[in-house]
């Protein structure tokens, strides 16, 4: 569980942050800290949550590389720190590594198939609520059928701006073997041919490049050097691959405006943040709402 907060207002930006975290996936630590100044002479600071590596490197020890190799230089404004964080880590994380990549794409491809098994097997079973058998030439429509549906729903989406038309090629081209392999073993019980195999690969491929997990979190905070009110930005961060982060982020600003002069900003589980602040938790709200919307049907039906 983790739980992180940043308060801002127009003098400055309080961070706050609980002290677990998750190393590879698997072990939990109590006892760490998650904030750190990302220079030793700029009011910057950046804040860590989810795993506490990427590429099998702590981010721990990847700021202090950072804060060393920034120095004294200073920029005009907090995304411009993030700019070059990222750039940093990019040139790098490849250095200690190298599996990782190849491991997280087919990791991310094993969960997608997942979905999409799913959904055939779904669709399998309510065939049979209403027949007594299923024959496998209707299996092998359904799986077409939902191949198709996924294919479409896929195709147009933009991809992440990290991903350039070159480095899409690279990437299939490195690895389009170890995804057709994966979906061979996945859908193994199932008949697909040449073409269904192509769009289910391809479908992959265009989940990665456009969808984003949150594997770990950033927030770098504070002020850049031509910036007179604090700011925040946050980078939900993935992977790695042939030197390319990929992330996504999101830019929280004080603006001079009426309304504008605070913000309270939620990181990771930001259940626990909206509970304190709502004295209630959205989980609870929707629970409530649910029933009290199922009981007032109810309750008209009757009258």
């Amino acid at each position: 569980m983790t739980a992180e907060i940043a308060v801002l207002n127009k003098e400055a930006v309080a961070l706050a942050a609980d002290s677990t975290v998750t190393i590879s996936g698997r072990k939990a630590y109590h006892t760490i800290n998650k904030l750190f100044a990302l220079s030793q002479y700029q009011p910057v600071g950046i804040m860590i949550y989810g795993s506490a590596e990427i590429g099998g490197v702590p981010w721990e020890t990847l700021i202090k590389l950072f804060r060393a190799h920034l120095c004294n230089t200073k920029y005009d404004t907090l995304v411009e720190y993030k700019s070059k964080f990222i750039e940093f880590i990019s040139s790098e994380i490849h250095d200690f590594d190298e599996n990782e990549p190849k491991e997280h794409l087919i990791e991310f491809a094993e969960d997608y198939l997942e979905l999409l098994a799913d959904e055939i097997d779904t669709k399998v079973e309510k065939y049979l609520e209403v027949n007594e058998r299923i024959e496998d030439k209707k299996i092998s429509g359904i799986l077409r059928q939902v191949v198709k549906s996924h294919h479409e729903k896929w195709k147009n989406k933009k991809e992440l701006p990290i991903f350039s038309k070159k480095l899409i090629e690279t990437i299939k081209k490195e690895y389009e073997k170890n995804i057709e392999e994966v979906v061979t073993l996945r859908l193994e019980n199932h008949k697909i041919s040449k073409l269904y195999l192509g769009k289910i690969v391809e479908t992959c491929f265009k989940v990665y490049f456009s969808k984003s997990l949150v594997t770990s979190g950033l927030v770098f905070s504070g002020f850049g050097e031509k910036e007179i009110f604090p700011c925040a930005v946050s980078c939900n961060i993935e992977s790695v691959i042939f030197n390319t982060v990929k992330y996504e982020e999101n830019i929280s600003k004080i603006e001079n405006k009426p309304g504008k002069d605070a913000l309270i900003i939620p990181y990771a589980q930001t259940d626990v943040v909206a509970t304190f602040m709502e004295g209630i938790s959205q989980k609870m709200i929707r629970t409530v709402l649910d029933e009290l919307s199922d009981k007032l049907t109810k309750y008209s039906s009757i009258l």
